[in-house]
């Protein structure tokens, strides 16, 4: 059974090296969850230094905020009475003795 690696890569590329460099020493599967934009996302899809099982590009997994906020569960949440107990719960008052 093969060791599985799971990378964290960004722009510094640091971790890139280091996986490089392991997989010339070390026989292992590894994956990588690459945190760049769309600039710097074509040198991760088109590289061959490192043989990466899987890769996954974080900002492809991010909701755009291009659509609207859900509002009858924003007024549900406003109208909460627990909600409404919990904040007035979490107010702190400083008396002087």
């Amino acid at each position: 059974m093969t060791d599985k690696i799971i990378f964290w890569l960004d722009a510094f590329l640091l971790n890139f090296c280091f996986a490089y460099d392991l997989q010339k020493k070390h026989d292992c599967e590894l994956y990588a969850v690459i945190d760049v934009t769309n600039r710097t996302k074509k040198f991760f899809e088109e590289q061959n230094f490192v043989n990466f099982k899987k890769q996954w590009f974080l900002h492809d997994h991010i909701k755009k905020i291009n659509s609207k906020p859900d509002i009858k569960y924003l007024e549900d949440y406003r109208n909460d009475e627990l909600a409404d107990e919990l904040l007035n719960a979490s107010k702190i008052t400083i008396q002087k003795v």
